[in-house]
């Protein structure tokens, strides 16, 4: 397998979660997101909130590095007790959002002698601030996550879905920081990122050249489901497959939460952290 183009490289920005809770163990899905920090970069893991909140146990899956590639279909496997409370949540609690930071996390396996390869999504990918976003009123979209149901355990790789944005981008739906998109939803898919890739073929002087841009619109948190004859709704995707239920309906849309949104928290997360590093002022 290839590895060095644009999309093949997002692959590796998606990590598998497993997290035990008192009473459900199931399948989620994280995201490495960099945000620019002092003279570089400060890395963390992107959620959604529900999925961790009350994780007792959690299980990280990351693609084994050799000579800073990756060795495809070997990793390593991170377990953590406790795992709901590293977790910092977004200050907002309808934006079902939480952040993890990742350098402690790969310390950890190296020091058990790991090594591992990830990539990940940043701030160059976010889209523009409004009105001038730059995301047009439809867009397709692509989303890859962990699937409770349907997975590939030797070689871990997301699932990868391609659907539209059910709403215009720019509009908040139900005045939040959130969008729609219509698309196939399983369990497990929450936290997934939601991206829209293009592709662009450039002259040059040797002939076409093809560049790919993403932009990170945002997570996927919540499905859109019909319990018997009542409206539908929107509800936390599931870490589990739903247990079998005749009157219940999901609909192929999910409402995701905007990328806005997770530089925020990573910005108030990294403001605490400069608190507390801040010297105290000199005593007269």
């Amino acid at each position: 397998m290839k590895t060095e183009s644009p999309l093949a490289k997002l692959l590796f920005s998606v990590i598998r979660m497993e997290v035990t809770a008192p009473n459900y163990s199931g399948v989620g899905t994280a995201f490495v997101f960099s945000q620019n920090w002092k003279e570089g970069h400060a890395p963390f893991l992107v959620t959604a909130a529900h999925t961790v909140e009350n994780a007792q146990h959690g299980r990280l899956f990351f693609t084994r590095s050799k000579e800073d590639k990756p060795v495809v279909g070997e990793y390593v496997c991170l377990e953590l007790d406790e795992f709901g409370k590293g977790w910092k949540k977004h200050p907002r609690p309808e934006l079902d959002l939480a952040v993890l930071p990742l350098a402690p996390l790969v310390a950890q396996m190296q020091e058990k002698g790991s090594t591992v390869y990830n990539t990940a999504l940043d701030e160059s990918l976010l889209p523009g601030p409004a009105p001038d976003t730059g995301v047009d009123a439809v867009e397709e979209v692509m989303v890859a996550g962990f699937s409770a149901e349907i997975q590939d355990r030797l070689h871990l790789f997301p699932l990868v879905q391609k659907g539209v944005t059910a709403n215009p981008f720019d509009v908040d739906f139900a005045k939040a920081p959130k969008f729609l998109v219509q698309l196939p939803i399983c369990s497990g898919l929450a936290g997934s990122p939601v991206l829209v890739t293009r592709t662009f073929h450039q002259p040059t002087p040797q002939g076409l050249a093809t560049a790919t841009q993403i932009v990170l619109l945002g997570m996927l948190t919540d499905v859109a489901v019909r319990q018997e004859r009542s409206a539908a709704v929107f509800g936390p995707i599931p870490p589990l497959p739903a247990p079998g239920r005749a009157d219940a309906t999901w609909f192929p849309v999910g409402l995701a939460v905007k990328s806005s949104a997770i530089s925020e928290v990573i910005g108030e997360f990294l403001k605490s952290i400069e608190a507390v590093q801040a010297p105290e002022p000199a005593s007269k």
